[in-house]
């Protein structure tokens, strides 16, 4: 418990400092990182609820390194609301939530403008895993790699981010982040919040996309196929799935973007064929349409 000493509204995830007195009156000052700028408005946690001056009781998981570090589950306002950054969390100390969070956070979109289709910003929310490795790997072939990669990244990972490196496809999409599908041109444009990325999705080619530039998230060509939205994308230069799992640079990856009818949902399924793979694996995730959001500067601070 202390006093909120100071507050970095930025991505990738909302800081802040608090200032802790002992019964000696000896003073300690804890770092806690916090959601991304997007998660924290979709659970209405604005910054006039993080303010330097608060009293806050907090609780989490502090840093496997030792330092001051923490990552906060649930925090206990002045007022006696409190905040549960992880829908599946339960409140420790009240009845009285903030927004939208806690286990009674959202897990369906605001219904409305189904005449927009798929050209709007999309959300996560904190019912869709943040990342492919927090999917279910079992019983596919990226199983193994999966577990050699978990293993290789070691323990006593800091609290804190640490990279503002883009990431590589397909993990780009499993970002927890606001996207937009824009139209510019002949081609659609898929702007993500994290790292300011931008792919483009080329829907008139002459088919030899071998003789084209490689960008970081690969070459993207596009087709209808009614309301459905198909991506394929190769020569991707850094084929990565999250977590230290990878794939290979021959690696073929074909999405699919759909929106619901009544304009509430999209749902993605994107499939991986890599000659390293004994067959396609196939994962899936969505987004919610949440009216207001909008895609945000990423401003990544390194750690």
């Amino acid at each position: 418990s202390g006093e909120i000493e100071e507050v970095t509204w930025r991505n990738p995830h909302v800081l802040f400092t608090v200032t802790v007195t002992n019964d000696d009156g000896e003073e300690t000052r804890w770092g806690a990182e916090t959601l991304s700028m997007a998660m924290m408005r979709r659970n209405a946690i604005s910054r006039d609820t993080l303010r330097p001056g608060e009293q806050v009781i907090i609780a989490g998981l502090p840093s496997l390194h030792g330092t001051n570090d923490i990552y906060p589950t649930n925090m206990l306002l002045s007022d006696g609301r409190e905040i549960v950054f992880n829908a599946s969390v339960e409140p420790r100390w009240s009845d009285a939530l903030v927004g939208r969070s806690g286990p009674s956070d959202a897990q369906e979109g605001d219904t409305s403008a189904p005449e927009l289709g798929l050209f709007r910003v999309w959300s996560s929310t904190s019912a869709t895993p943040a990342y492919y490795s927090s999917l279910n790997f079992d019983n596919n072939p990226l199983a193994a790699r999966q577990r050699t990669g978990a293993a290789g990244m070691g323990q006593g990972q800091g609290t804190r981010a640490t990279e503002c490196s883009p990431k590589g496809m397909p993990s780009a999409m499993a970002a927890p982040y606001p996207i937009e599908f824009v139209r510019r041109g002949e081609n659609i444009v898929l702007r993500m919040e994290e790292y300011d990325a931008e792919r483009v999705i080329h829907m008139n080619t002459d088919g030899n996309t071998g003789a084209q530039p490689s960008p970081l998230l690969g070459y993207s060509t596009g087709r209808w196929e009614g309301e459905t939205l198909v991506v394929t994308t190769t020569q991707v230069s850094n084929p990565s799935m999250g977590g230290g799992v990878r794939i290979s640079p021959a690696a073929e990856l074909v999405e699919r973007f759909i929106a619901s009818p009544d304009g509430s949902r999209l749902n993605y399924q994107i499939t991986i064929t890599d000659p390293g793979l004994s067959e396609p694996v196939v994962l899936e995730k969505f987004w919610l349409y949440v009216p207001g959001v909008t895609v945000e500067p990423y401003d990544c601070i390194p750690g």
